[in-house]
């Protein structure tokens, strides 16, 4: 009972970890924003209130049903989209069909779409970010993709780089929450940074 309590006790933890990163992120692309577009900026606002009111509500309950995960994570592409000139530069495609009642602990992507973001090289070029959700045999799949640009970027992916606290957070909660239940992969080839999320729920 002890280790039970501790161990919610550091999941609560590592959950509000999460959200003042997010929400640090998300300010400095509306910042942007102001300055640039105040319509795109606007809309930007009314996405971040709803990114808000999902990580202060939705956040404190165990469980969610993937179906509204993914509600919260296109809200994140929409609202990283608006900083974007190049339409095709990020693709999200969920596949739950027949899946979306079951549950997930929420907050467990969102990380790995931020880091998208951080370190992807050339963000206005086709298919620079990838972002591919699905669910089979109840194994959920959440796959990232991402350039890394030339030696020359700032924003390259390399051995020191890699992750960064998101990362060891997010790992921390799915031991927690998903012992012996998930693998976490990633790999820097070609180019390209791939991430992949398994857990099965």
């Amino acid at each position: 009972e002890v280790k039970l309590v501790n161990s919610e006790n550091e999941n609560q933890l590592l959950k509000a970890q999460l959200n003042p990163h997010f929400l640090y992120n998300t300010l400095n692309n509306i910042d942007a924003l102001v300055w640039l577009d105040q319509e795109a900026a606007s809309k930007a606002v009314t996405s971040l209130s709803d990114l808000m009111r999902y990580l202060t509500y939705s956040s404190k309950q165990k469980k969610i049903s993937i179906k509204e995960e993914i509600v919260h994570l296109k809200q994140l592409v929409d609202l990283q989209k608006l900083r974007l000139s190049n339409p095709k530069a990020l693709i999200f495609e969920p596949n739950i069909q027949g899946s979306e009642d079951l549950l997930i602990s929420p907050l467990m992507m969102i990380p790995l779409v931020e880091n998208c973001f951080k370190h992807c090289g050339e963000i206005n070029e086709d298919n620079a970010i990838i972002i591919q959700l699905s669910v089979n045999d109840g194994v959920l799949e959440f796959k990232t993709d991402n350039n890394v640009g030339s030696p020359d970027n700032d924003n390259r992916i390399d051995d020191k780089k890699k992750g960064g606290i998101g990362l060891v957070v997010l790992r921390r909660r799915l031991s927690l929450l998903y012992p012996n239940k998930f693998t976490l992969l990633n790999e820097s080839k070609d180019g390209r940074y791939v991430t992949i999320l398994r857990i099965r729920l």
